[in-house]
């Protein structure tokens, strides 16, 4: 008895770091948020058998999809998505939209094999902010971890638990989505939101 009594008071300080923070997470099969669905010849975003599909099949366009996140964006946040690649190319670029306005403004982290970069949209036009190399080889079928973190002024991204860029930037918007960006899918199996309460 003195042992379960003495294991409940060690847990305690371990329920109280976990009240102070919210954690959501959304698999793709209750439909927690509002993801944007388009089923169209040259491409096709929709959520189906636990998973958040976004295909494009014309080499020169983007194709995305979008929702609003219970997060409060003024406040330090982390964004955990799991996605899978059925394919990695070299020069095919997919990732996450983050600060999204409408279609023709917003900002985008995006990877493809060793390179990642964060690209602004802005009035329809792209600007590029920096591209940096990131270790992601070439493979089919391949999960591949992002997160966002928010700290301070700071957004930094990561693949697959590595480092990859940090930029200076407040946020003005809950939106964040996904991008396909030329002939490739991805299929987002997972995304996680861990904010702290005040």
């Amino acid at each position: 008895m003195k042992k379960i009594f003495a294991f409940i008071i060690l847990m305690l300080p371990l329920c109280v770091v976990a009240q102070d923070k919210f954690v959501i997470t959304d698999t793709f099969d209750g439909g927690k948020f509002q993801w944007d669905e388009a089923f169209e010849k040259d491409y096709t975003v929709c959520i189906m058998d636990g998973y958040y599909l976004v295909e494009n099949k014309d080499n020169n366009r983007s194709v995305f999809g979008t929702a609003d996140m219970p997060i409060e964006v003024g406040k330090n946040f982390k964004l955990k998505v799991k996605i899978n690649v059925p394919k990695i190319k070299k020069d095919k670029y997919w990732g996450i939209i983050f600060d999204f306005v409408d279609e023709d403004n917003f900002s985008a982290f995006l990877v493809a094999e060793k390179k990642c970069k964060i690209v602004n949209i802005i009035d329809g036009r792209s600007r590029r902010v920096r591209q940096l190399p990131i270790i992601l080889s070439a493979k089919k079928n391949k999960d591949v971890v992002i997160e966002v973190e928010r700290k301070s002024n700071k957004l930094t991204f990561s693949v697959d638990e590595m480092e990859a860029a940090t930029i200076t930037r407040l946020l003005s918007s809950t939106c964040f989505g996904f991008i396909v960006d030329g002939e490739n899918s991805i299929k987002v199996d997972e995304i996680s939101i861990e904010q702290r309460v005040d």
